[in-house]
């Protein structure tokens, strides 16, 4: 908690560590001790960019990220076009965790519907149902998906469509 903020340097420094473990642990304290941090912020985004390294960091990011709320939607926003799909698709996971406090990416997981890869339209789907009634103005876009979605694509749409309570 606060008590721990003079710790979030460190905890910062450690996000770049060699050891995917202090990563990946650093993320999951930051998340607590800083949670408002602009500086936080923006290392754990950076964080979701680890996508190169096969050692689950960036999922560790994404789990942090969610954990923070409506500080980080903005930047994960921003993080649903980036150019890597894994980002994109990290940056999904993150919202969906929020459920509601994600609202105000509405608009954005509904473009992210129509991503070219599978797995972030899920994840936008999944968001979009967690965010619940909120989300209404993303009924046309989760329509429009629905008629085009593959199998898990359109399994997440139709539990998103039902709890915005689209007939489906």
């Amino acid at each position: 908690g606060i008590a721990a903020a003079p710790a979030a340097p460190a905890l910062l420094e450690c996000l770049s560590d060699p050891d995917y473990r202090f990563r990946a642990e650093a993320a999951s304290a930051l998340a607590h001790v800083r949670p408002g941090s602009p500086e936080a912020l923006s290392a754990l985004i950076d964080m979701l960019d680890d996508s190169d390294r096969q050692d689950g960091s960036c999922v560790q990011a994404a789990d942090a990220l969610g954990k923070l709320g409506a500080a980080a939607v903005p930047g994960l926003v921003g993080a649903l076009k980036h150019p890597k799909e894994q980002v994109r698709q990290m940056a999904a996971q993150s919202l969906h965790e929020m459920g509601p406090a994600a609202r105000d990416a509405t608009g954005a997981l509904a473009a992210a519907l129509d991503d070219p890869d599978p797995a972030v339209q899920y994840g936008a789907a999944r968001a979009l149902g967690k965010i619940g009634p909120e989300a209404a103005p993303a009924v046309p876009a989760l329509a429009a998906a629905l008629a085009r979605a593959e199998f898990r694509a359109a399994a997440a749409t139709t539990r998103a469509a039902r709890v915005l309570g689209v007939g489906v």
